[in-house]
């Protein structure tokens, strides 16, 4: 009855340390197949092999540790990785690194005109290639941005997919779905915050 339903919330919070022993109160493991769930000693459910329970297993079982979503995405599908290398400037290539490159870059262009004007050839050809270089630079800088926040996205979307699928589940699910709620966050940085009593 409802006494029960207490104990047993009770119990969840207490400790949340995620398994892959069917043994434990928490498992979330894969079976090949897809992937088995114990949420708190409720039955065992399962939920489909897709790319959001593969974040979610990746974030259970390293509690507490922040990881970038970009890093989730390539942690879980490498190839990821090889496909959007990370850029020779990091998003948050300090600000101050960029409006610096954006100077240089209007300045350079202010004495082009000047070269042009005077007819100067040989320092033109110098000139745009340092202008390419530095375009290329902040090219790469607003680029890694994009990763970022596609990564981010990309994530928010895969995992919302099993949260909703859950949501839809019996009461385990839906105890489950609580449970992420309240303990996931998914940002540009994504963390599972194991409760406390570990």
């Amino acid at each position: 009855g409802p006494q029960d339903h207490g104990t047993r919330r009770g119990k969840a919070e207490a400790l949340t340390r995620w398994n892959a022993e069917s043994n434990s109160p928490y498992v979330f493991r894969g079976t090949g197949r897809d992937w088995e769930v114990v949420f708190g000693g409720w039955r065992a459910f399962h939920l489909p092999n897709v790319l959001g329970a593969r974040y979610l297993d990746y974030l259970l079982h390293r509690p507490n540790e922040p990881i970038s979503a970009f890093d989730l995405e390539v942690a879980v599908s490498p190839e990821k990785g090889e496909v959007r290398a990370r850029n020779s400037i990091q998003p948050e290539s300090d600000a101050r690194a960029l409006a610096q490159y954006r100077e240089e870059l209007r300045q350079l262009q202010a004495k082009r005109k000047e070269l042009e004007a005077a007819g100067d050839a040989d320092a033109l050809e110098h000139l745009d290639n340092e202008v390419t270089a530095l375009e290329t630079a902040l090219t790469a800088s607003d680029r890694a941005a994009d990763t970022g926040r596609r990564a981010f996205d990309n994530v928010r979307k895969a995992v919302a997919t099993v949260r909703k699928h859950l949501r839809q589940g019996g009461p385990e699910e839906r105890a489950f779905e609580e449970h992420l709620r309240s303990h996931l966050s998914l940002g540009h940085e994504c963390m599972y915050s194991a409760p406390e009593g570990r």
